[in-house]
Parts: C-alpha cells; sequence; structure tokens
C-alpha cells in the first residue's frame, strides 16, 4: 500500500500490484471466455517493498517472461474441500481423481473379502465386522491430517462400504421368496436413489467436506442395530446344515405374519440337508475343483469363452459409464442440484429396467436400448454450451444419458449371472465382477482426458457402451429359457439350434456335436485325475 501512496496510484493497489506480478489467463466461463490472473503461476520476481518500488516506476526493470509455480493458495473460504485442505490444485489436479479411484479398488478389494466371509460365517456376522471396520477407517477417512492418511482411509473405508452394501443386500433377498424378490431389489435400488440424492442438499447446507463424511457414514451405524432387529438368513442356515435353527426362524417369521407354515417345507428342508450331504461324501474321496481349474473350463471353450468376453466388455463399460455420469455433474447450472437430479432420475431407470426385461424387450434388447440412450446424449450433449437459454437441454440430456446408464446397470449382473452353468457361475460372474471394478477404478482418471479436450472423457464413453451394447446382442436370450447347468449345457446354450420334426425337440448340430463330443472327453480326461 505504501508503494502505491508512494507513487501516487490512486487506483485498486491490490490489482495493480497483481497485473505487476501474476501474469493472466484465458479461462473458459460458461458460453464466453475470459482473462484471469492465473491460478497456478505468478512472475519470477522476489516481491518486496524495495522491488515493487522499482518495478512501479519502471515496470521493464524486471524480466516478466518468466514465470514460476506459486507455493501457496487462497481459496474461497465459503466453503472448504478436500483439494484445499491437501492442496490438491495446479500440478497436483489429479491426486483427488486418485483417491476417488483408489477408493473404488477398496469396494473391489471388499468383494473378494466379504463375499467369501459371509459365506462361511455368516451374513449377520460378516455384516458386524463390516460396519466396524467402517467405523474405524470411514474415522480414519474424515481426521487424515495428510493426504496419504486421507487415502489409506479411502481405500480401507472402501471396502468396509463395498461389504455392508453387499452383505445387506444378499441377507434382503434371501429373506424373500421368488415371487416377491424383483419388487424388493427394485425397493432396495430406489433407496439407494434417494440417498444418493440427499448428499445433494446436506453438501449444500454444509460446506464443511469433513462433516459431509461424517454424516455420509452415520447410516451405516444402524446397521448395528441388525444384529437383534433381522435374524440370519435361513437359506443360509440350510446351506451349512443348521436346519433346526433355520425352522425356528421360519417358524417365528411365520407367527410374526400371521401365517400358517406347512410342515411340508421342513421335510424337504431336511431332505435337502441329506440329499447334499451324500452327495458331499461321494465327492470326499476326490479333489475339489479348485478356482483357477473352473476358469480354465470357462475360457477353453470357444462359446463360453466369447460370452465371458463380451460380459467382462459389458461389465466395464456399465461401470465406467455410471461413475463417469456420476462424478461428471459440472455440466452448467447449479452443481447441487444436477447431483440432486442425477440420483432421482435412477429410480423411474430401475423400474423401467425391471419392468422390461420380463417383456418381449428381454435381458439383450433392454440392456442395448439403454447403452443406445447413454451413448447418443453423452456425444450430443457437448454440442450445447453450459450456460444460456440452451443450458437446459444440455442438462436434459445429461439426464437421460443418466437414464440409459440405469438401465444397463440393473441388468448387467442380473443378465450375466444368467450365462454360465451352474457348474462355474459363480467364478464366471466373479470375473466379470472384477472386469466391472477395474472399469470403475479407471472411470476417474477417464474423467480427467477433458484437460485435452474437454468433450474427449464422455465421447470415449459413448464410444465404449454402444460397442457393449451392439457386442450384448450376440449373447443369448435368457428370459424365460432354462439355465445351462454343466460345461456341456454351458457350451451349447446360446449356438444356434435346429428343430428336430421327428423327436419334436431341439438338437445340435452337427459342428456343435463334434464340439460337445470334445468337452466330454475332456471332463473324462480330467475325471481321471482323481481316480
Amino acid at each position: 500500500m505504501s508503494t502505491c501512496i508512494a507513487h501516487n496510484i490512486s487506483e485498486d493497489c491490490i490489482r495493480y500490484t497483481k497485473d505487476l506480478t501474476i501474469p493472466l489467463e484465458k479461462y473458459q466461463t460458461g458460453c464466453t471466455s475470459e482473462w484471469r490472473y492465473s491460478s497456478c503461476y505468478a512472475y519470477d520476481i522476489n516481491v518486496t517493498e524495495e522491488n515493487l518500488n522499482l518495478l512501479v516506476r519502471d515496470s521493464d526493470f524486471f524480466n516478466t517472461s518468466v514465470v514460476v509455480q506459486c507455493n501457496d493458495w487462497m481459496y474461497d473460504t465459503s466453503r472448504t474441500t478436500v483439494n484445499q485442505e491437501f492442496g490438491l490444485v495446479c500440478d497436483k489436479y489429479y491426486m483427488n481423481n486418485l483417491a476417488t479411484s483408489l477408493h473404488i479398488a477398496g469396494a473391489m478389494l471388499g468383494y473378494f473379502i466379504y463375499g467369501p466371509l459371509s459365506d462361511r460365517f455368516g451374513r449377520l456376522k460378516s455384516l458386524m465386522i463390516a460396519v466396524s471396520t467402517l467405523v474405524v477407517f470411514g474415522t480414519l477417512e474424515i481426521l487424515a491430517p495428510s493426504y496419504l492418511l486421507f487415502a489409506i482411509g479411502r481405500i480401507t473405508a472402501g471396502s468396509s462400504r463395498f461389504g455392508v452394501y453387499s452383505i445387506v443386500f444378499v441377507l434382503m433377498v434371501e429373506h424373500v421368496g421368488p415371487s416377491k424378490r424383483g419388487m424388493v431389489i427394485v425397493i432396495f435400488y430406489v433407496c439407494y436413489c434417494i440417498g444418493y440424492a440427499g448428499l445433494a442438499p446436506i453438501a449444500y447446507f454444509i460446506r464443511e467436506w469433513r462433516f459431509v463424511q461424517f454424516i455420509a457414514n452415520v447410516p451405516a451405524l444402524f446397521a448395528f442395530s441388525y444384529w437383534w432387529l433381522i435374524p440370519e438368513s435361513p437359506r443360509w442356515l440350510i446351506s451349512v446344515g443348521k436346519v433346526d435353527e433355520a425352522e425356528n426362524i421360519i417358524r417365528k417369521i411365520g407367527r410374526r405374519n400371521k401365517a400358517d407354515v406347512p410342515e411340508k417345507i421342513f421335510e424337504n428342508m431336511y431332505m435337502q440337508v441329506k440329499e447334499e450331504s451324500s452327495m458331499n461324501e461321494k465327492q470326499a474321496s476326490t479333489r475339489k475343483e479348485p478356482i483357477a481349474r473352473a476358469a480354465m473350463d470357462i475360457f477353453r471353450f470357444p462359446n463360453m469363452r466369447k460370452k465371458c468376453s463380451i460380459a467382462c466388455f459389458a461389465g466395464a463399460s456399465v461401470y465406467i459409464s455410471y461413475y463417469a455420469f456420476m462424478l461428471n455433474t459440472n455440466i452448467g447450472g447449479n452443481l447441487y442440484v444436477n447431483v440432486a437430479l442425477s440420483g432421482l432420475i435412477e429410480i423411474p431407470a430401475y423400474i423401467t429396467a425391471a419392468f422390461l426385461i420380463e417383456t418381449w424387450f428381454g435381458r439383450r434388447y433392454t440392456f442395448f436400448g439403454g447403452a443406445i440412450i447413454c451413448a447418443t446424449t453423452a456425444i450430443s450433449g457437448n454440442f450445447f454450451p453450459k450456460c444460456g437459454s440452451l443450458l437446459w437441454i444440455r442438462t436434459t440430456l445429461f439426464l437421460i444419458g443418466k437414464f440409459g446408464v440405469g438401465i444397463t446397470y440393473f441388468i448387467v449382473w442380473t443378465y450375466m449371472t444368467e450365462l454360465y452353468p451352474t457348474t462355474v457361475r459363480s467364478v464366471g460372474v466373479s470375473i466379470n465382477c472384477m472386469c466391472g471394478m477395474l472399469g470403475a477404478v479407471f472411470a476417474p482418471q477417464i474423467l480427467l482426458l477433458s484437460q485435452v479436450w474437454e468433450p474427449l472423457p464422455m465421447c470415449l464413453i459413448a464410444v465404449c457402451k454402444m460397442t457393449a451394447g451392439m457386442l450384448v446382442l450376440l449373447l443369448p436370450e435368457t428370459r424365460g429359457r432354462k439355465l445351462p447347468e454343466t460345461i456341456e449345457e454351458g457350451e451349447a446354450f446360446g449356438r444356434k439350434e435346429n428343430k428336430s420334426t421327428n423327436r419334436g425337440k431341439f438338437v445340435i448340430s452337427a459342428v456343435n456335436s463334434a464340439q460337445i463330443i470334445r468337452i466330454k472327453h475332456y471332463k473324462a480326461m480330467k475325471d481321471e485325475q482323481f481316480i
């Protein structure tokens, strides 16, 4: 200020000093571009009172053609973000997206931890473990004093969050009958969408990211009450031979619903356990087929290899597009409104998908339709500005695209599960899930390509989504069809079939028959290894 007074500068002194020390950069602001002071660079000048005096007298005194990167920043104090807290700006701009990728990678890790855990120790015990670890690592995520600890918290809390999500989903599905399962799944997704959209008003009124993160973790604490409110899954108890416990739970549920449980149900339960026990005794002398061998079975034969490869690509495209649309809500207008609408639009998407997959459209054409909707809107939205009278068109196209993403997200795992034979179904679904989660890990990094060309990320996602939609049309339709149980049936499932008029049933063509003979020969050779 004294420099400005000494040289009779009556205009804004701070602005005049910035003109002398900070270069201007061109920024795109909505429909127009404007020149602003650089947020990351300054002239290579030692800013002191004496140097400013020299600079004001003669602006050519210093060489202002050389710029250096700033080492300190001033932020908008109306809110605090992760970027502000850990200085994730300028050359560190990618580290926020990296933390998001680590969080998704943690979710993939949770799939391999909590899936086997819940199968071995039960749904409720595993849920309590997942919630407990979420409390611990979620607290680390919130209170982390450095970016390193924050990143570690994101990974570990991500695995715990996925554990809570997946176990609650399984527990819910296993407590209802097949006739109500579809409706319950839709209700589950609707609740998820409400929670998703509910974060927008919370973040709007609470501008401190640590408090927002804390509020987002609080609902998981209510899962502790499930230990007393919700019984263990009867289906899991039966699968591990605890039929008496399962019977007590089923009778208790019947009394609460004022319904009589037929004794035949319990007779069937005991018979099922005896049959499984007898089967296990027969297989006791043989070595259990390892996961690696089951994976080899999938990729050894061309038809199953084709189906698995397409399913992997489709799963990856679904997760990439879902997380890209979720994270890329800065499309113009109010950011908080965009986030809320992005969550709410998934509700009609899931309901529409649940209806269409049981109609003539089936799994394939419903997925294809959702993929095309997503791809076309992802590209066309780039032709409209983020401001002005056409902003509503861009926002509408974004929401329509998210609607298409929601349709494919609802379908993909139900459909992929139905493609594999029973003997390798769990391994096949695990492979597809891993591919999908890997796609999700890369989604935040793909969004960084907007630094090269702003429409580039959405164009890449559109191409990926459209390719997946067309490839899915090569898969067999599974609606209303008997699912394959053996390797032979799995290889034949989806091949061209010719109807035999003299036998009144489908027979496999000569080429396919030769392939089945090879499968049987391979299976016989494999069985000989265990004799």
